[in-house]
C-alpha cells in the first residue's frame, strides 16, 4: 500500500497563470520524487502601477513518498523525507 502525501508551494511567472503552475511543477520536481498532480489552490496578482507585474499561484502538490521500515507511523520527517532508519530510538524504526 502506498500513502500520497501532499503539499503546498507558491509559485510566479511575468507572464501567466500558466506559466506560474509550470513553474512550480518544475520546482517541486527538484526536490520531490513521485509527482502524481498538482492542483491550484489559489491565484492572484501583483500589480505595480496599475499593471500586472507577477502571476501567483499557490499549488497543492500530490507525491508518493519513498517508502520506509518504521513500526510506527510517525516516523521522524527527516527519515520520511530522505528515506533512512530513524536514529532516534522513540521512533522505534527497524533496521
Amino acid at each position: 500500500m502506498s500513502v500520497a502525501r501532499v503539499t503546498e508551494i507558491i509559485a510566479s511567472s511575468t507572464k501567466s497563470f500558466e506559466d506560474a503552475v509550470k513553474n512550480g511543477v518544475k520546482r517541486a520536481n527538484e526536490t520531490l520524487d513521485n509527482i502524481e498532480g498538482a492542483w491550484v489552490k489559489d491565484q492572484k496578482v501583483i500589480c505595480e502601477d496599475g499593471k500586472i507585474k507577477e502571476f501567483r499561484v499557490v499549488l497543492k502538490v500530490t507525491f508518493v513518498p519513498p517508502a520506509h521500515h518504521c513500526r510506527l507511523d510517525s516516523c521522524c520527517p527527516r527519515c520520511i523525507t530522505a528515506n533512512l532508519t530513524c536514529t532516534v530510538p522513540s521512533y522505534q524504526c527497524l533496521p
